[in-house]
C-alpha cells in the first residue's frame, strides 16, 4: 500500500502533466523570488482590474457556451454553406470575430470541436488538418485586435490607458492583412460538397442565455470603462450561483 508521500507525489506529477505550462510558470515565477525579494511592492504587481474584468468574461463565455449558444449560432451559419472551401471560410470566419470578444482559446474550444465532429463526415483529413491550423491563425489574429481578445490585451490596455478605439486602431492593419493571408490559403481547400450537421432537439434555456448575455455584455462595459469593475464580478458570481455553480470551478 502507498504511503502519503508517494500518493502526494503521483497526483504533483498527474498535475504537471496535465497542466504543463501552469506548471512552469509556478516554477519560473518561483524562481524570480531569489531575484527580487518579496515585499510589500508585490501586491502591486497583480492588476485588479484585469484579473476580475478576465474572471467575469470567461464566467460569461463558459455558460454562454455550457448552453449551446455558439452550436446554434454556427449551425445557422453552416447552413448557408455547401463546398468544403465555404465551411472552411466560414469556421475560419467565426474563429477570428469571436475570438475578438471571448479571446482566442474559447473562441478555439469552442468551434474546433464542432469542425471536427464536422469534418467526421466528410473523411477528408487533409482539409480537416488545414482548416483547424487556419482557424487557429485566425483565433489570434482576432484575439489581438480588441482589448478583451486576450488577456495581454486587457493587461496593456489598462496599463497604458488606452481608448479602445486607439487600440483597434494600432492592430487593425496588421490583423487585416493577417485575415487576408489566412483566406487565401483556404483556396488549397477543395469544392467538394458537404452538409450542414443535424439541428439539436434539445431546447435553449432562455433564462440562462438572457442572464449570461447580461453578464458578458456588463463585462464589455467595463472594458470600456463604463461601469466599476467590482459590478461585472458581483454579476458573474450571482449568474454562476443561480445557473450553475459548477461554472466557478471551470473558470477556476
Amino acid at each position: 500500500m502507498k504511503n502519503w508521500k508517494e500518493v502526494l507525489m503521483e497526483k504533483i506529477w498527474k498535475f504537471i502533466k496535465a497542466q504543463p505550462v501552469m506548471a512552469a510558470a509556478f516554477v519560473l515565477a518561483a524562481a524570480t523570488v531569489f531575484i527580487v525579494p518579496p515585499d510589500k511592492e508585490y501586491i502591486g504587481y497583480c492588476n485588479r482590474t484585469v484579473l476580475i474584468e478576465l474572471f467575469a468574461l470567461m464566467a460569461a463565455v463558459a455558460g454562454l457556451r455550457s448552453i449551446g449558444i455558439f452550436d446554434t449560432a454556427t449551425r445557422i451559419i453552416l447552413q448557408k454553406t455547401g463546398t468544403v472551401r465555404k465551411l472552411g471560410i466560414v469556421m475560419i470566419l467565426i474563429c477570428f470575430f469571436s475570438a475578438m470578444l471571448v479571446t482566442n482559446d474559447v473562441a478555439l474550444i469552442t468551434f474546433v470541436p464542432l469542425t471536427l465532429l464536422i469534418y467526421g463526415s466528410i473523411k477528408d483529413d487533409k482539409s480537416l488538418i488545414l482548416t483547424i491550423v487556419l482557424e487557429s491563425a485566425a483565433a489570434n489574429l482576432g484575439s489581438m485586435m480588441t482589448p478583451v481578445g486576450n488577456p495581454q490585451n486587457l493587461f496593456l490596455y489598462d496599463k497604458y490607458g488606452l481608448t479602445a478605439m486607439t487600440f483597434v486602431k494600432i492592430m487593425l492593419p496588421v490583423g487585416a492583412l493577417g485575415l487576408a493571408a489566412v483566406l487565401l490559403m483556404t483556396l488549397f481547400l477543395p469544392k467538394d460538397k458537404c452538409e450542414a450537421p443535424k439541428r439539436s432537439d434539445s431546447k435553449m434555456p432562455v433564462f440562462k442565455a438572457a442572464v449570461y448575455t447580461a453578464v458578458f455584455l456588463l463585462c464589455i462595459a467595463a472594458v470600456f470603462r463604463l461601469v466599476p469593475d467590482w459590478v461585472c464580478l458581483i454579476a458573474a458570481v450571482a449568474a454562476a450561483l443561480i445557473c450553475d455553480v459548477k461554472l466557478l470551478l471551470k473558470v477556476v
